[in-house]
C-alpha cells in the first residue's frame, strides 16, 4: 500500500524497504534467525529466500509478508511489521505464524495470488508447485518444470512466471486458472477460491 518494494537479502538475513520514487532505500530490517525461526537455524547459507505480501487489514503496513525458509528449517513464515516504520530487528513479536511444509524442504519461493485466497510455494529439490492456504495447509501439489526454480511471480493475466537459475525465465500461461480449476475440483466448492 505504501509503494515501497520490499527486499529480501538472504546472506545478511535483513529485508530491505526501497522507495522507487526517489531510488533510495527507506529502512533496512535484520532478522532475529532464531526468533522468528523459532530455532537456530542448522545452515547460515540456506537461509530466507523468498517474499510476498498479501494486504490485510488492520495490520501495521496494511498486510502480512510470507517468508520462505529454504532448508534447516524449511518453513513458511508470516511476519506482520510496517516497512514504512524505522529500521528495527523484526523478531518473535513480528511472527504471526510458522508452518512447516512437510515433507517439503528447499523452499525458494513464494508469492500470493488473490484469486486462490492462497500462497504459491516453489519446493525446488522436488520441482514441486504447492499451494498453500494462508494457515499452512498444503491445498495441492503439482509438477513444476525445470532445473532450479529460484524466483516466482504471477502475472495479471494469470501467467505464472518462474526463474530457474539453469533454464532461465520459464513463462506458463493460464496456470492460476488451472490452478483454481484443480482447487475447486478437489474442494468441490466450483470457485476455486479460498474456504
Amino acid at each position: 500500500p505504501s509503494g515501497r518494494l520490499v527486499l529480501l537479502s538472504e546472506k545478511k538475513g535483513e529485508i530491505v524497504v526501497w522507495d522507487p520514487a526517489t531510488s533510495t532505500e527507506t529502512a533496512r530490517f535484520p532478522i532475529d534467525l532464531a526468533a522468528v525461526l523459532g530455532r537456530e537455524p542448522a545452515d547460515k547459507n540456506q537461509g530466507f529466500e523468498g517474499i510476498a505480501f498479501r494486504p490485510e487489514e488492520g495490520r501495521p503496513g496494511g498486510g502480512v509478508f510470507h517468508l520462505v525458509h529454504q532448508r534447516k528449517p524449511a518453513r513458511l513464515i508470516t511476519l506482520a511489521f510496517d516497512p514504512t516504520a524505522g529500521s528495527r530487528t523484526l523478531g518473535a513479536s513480528d511472527v504471526v505464524s510458522r508452518h512447516p511444509l512437510k515433507p517439503y524442504d528447499d523452499l525458494t519461493a513464494v508469492t500470493w495470488s488473490e484469486r486462490l485466497g492462497r500462497l504459491l510455494v516453489i519446493a525446488d529439490s522436488a520441482d514441486r508447485l504447492l499451494v498453500v492456504s494462508p494457515d499452512g495447509a498444503i491445498d495441492a501439489d503439482e509438477a513444476l518444470p525445470g532445473v532450479q526454480q529460484e524466483g516466482l511471480a504471477l502475472g495479471p493475466d494469470g501467467a505464472l512466471w518462474v526463474a530457474d537459475e539453469k533454464q532461465g525465465l520459464l513463462r506458463y500461461p493460464g496456470a492460476e486458472e488451472a490452478l483454481a480449476a484443480a482447487l475447486a475440483a478437489e474442494t468441490g466448492s466450483g470457485t476455486g477460491a479460498a474456504r
